[in-house]
């Protein structure tokens, strides 16, 4: 397998890395709310382009802009060559984390056996059902 820096152009690999380094520093640079619901897009022709998730986040953002390229400009200006002129704030859906679906673990034929054994010697019937409808799952063969 090729390293990722061989994959991609260097001027892309270059663009997504000063990106981040751009939203780590639009991190620390904003209020701590506004700061977790917005991040740099993109930078085209001197505009920066910011995206956040809400109408709310994105009327700060644009009260807030003049400073953020101010201090973007002074932070990479040199580094970089970068000289923001504009700011563009987009918005866009939030960003949703989804979680796979939990599945549950195969429960074996042996191990079915073994609960239904257990079922039967018990006499709490509370746990005698509790233990056959576990066992009962072993048979179905599906989970």
């Amino acid at each position: 397998m090729q390293p990722l820096d061989r994959l991609l152009a260097p001027r892309l690999l270059e663009q997504a890395r000063m990106l981040e380094r751009l939203n780590f520093s639009l991190r620390s640079l904003l209020p701590a709310p506004l700061g977790e619901h917005c991040w740099a897009a993109a930078i085209r022709d001197q505009e920066l382009i910011l995206v956040t998730d809400a109408s709310t986040w994105a009327s700060q953002l644009r009260y807030l802009q003049r400073e953020i390229i101010k201090q973007l400009n002074a932070e990479y200006g040199a580094e970089y060559g970068l000289a923001l002129k504009k700011c563009r704030v987009r918005i866009d859906a939030p960003r949703v984390v989804r979680e796979p679906a939990r599945r549950r673990l195969a429960l074996s034929p042996e191990s079915a056996r073994t609960l239904q054994r257990a079922a039967e010697a018990t006499t709490d019937p509370e746990l005698r059902a509790a233990l056959q409808k576990l066992a009962r799952r072993g048979d179905r063969g599906d989970e």
